[in-house]
C-alpha cells in the first residue's frame, strides 16, 4: 500500500482488504496496552483494586478485541458482497441478450393469457354455486 493509493480520491484502488487486518492488529495491541496500563494503576491505587482489575481487566479486554474481529468480518463480508454484486452486474449485460434471444425462439403460451380474472368465481356469502359445478351435476 503506497501513499499514492492512500490519497487517490476517486477510489481506484480497493483498501478494505488491506486495512482491516492493521486495524485489527492496532485495535488488539492498544487493548492489551491500556488493559495492562490499567491492572497496573488499580493495583498502585489499592491492592484489592489491583487484583479487581486482574480479574475484570482481561475479561474486558476480550470482548474489546472479539468485537473488533466481528466488526472487521463484516466490513470485510460487505466488501466481498459488493465484488460479486459487481460480477453478477458484468454477466447481466450478457445474459440479457441470451434471455431475448430465447424469449423470441418460444412459442406462444396461450394458456398462459387466461387467468382467474376470465372465471366467474361468486362471492362464498352469496350461495351461488359456480358455472363449472352446476354443469357437472
Amino acid at each position: 500500500m503506497t501513499p499514492k493509493e492512500m490519497l487517490d480520491l476517486r477510489f481506484g484502488t480497493v483498501l478494505t482488504p488491506v486495512l482491516l487486518p492493521m486495524i485489527y492488529r492496532g485495535v488488539t495491541a492498544l487493548a492489551v496496552i491500556l488493559g495492562l496500563a490499567a491492572v497496573v494503576g488499580a493495583a498502585l491505587q489499592a491492592w484489592w483494586l489491583g487484583l479487581l482489575a486482574a480479574v475484570v481487566v482481561p475479561v474486558a479486554v476480550a470482548v474489546v478485541i472479539g468485537l473488533t474481529r466481528i466488526a472487521c468480518e463484516l466490513l470485510w463480508y460487505v466488501n466481498e458482497l459488493h465484488e460479486d454484486v459487481d460480477q453478477i452486474s458484468e454477466r447481466f449485460a450478457r445474459l440479457e441478450g441470451k434471455v431475448d434471444e430465447l424469449a423470441a425462439d418460444m412459442p406462444k403460451l396461450n394458456f398462459l393469457r387466461r387467468g382467474a380474472a376470465t372465471r366467474y368465481r361468486p362471492a362464498p356469502d352469496s350461495g351461488e354455486r359456480p358455472a363449472n359445478d352446476a354443469d357437472a351435476s
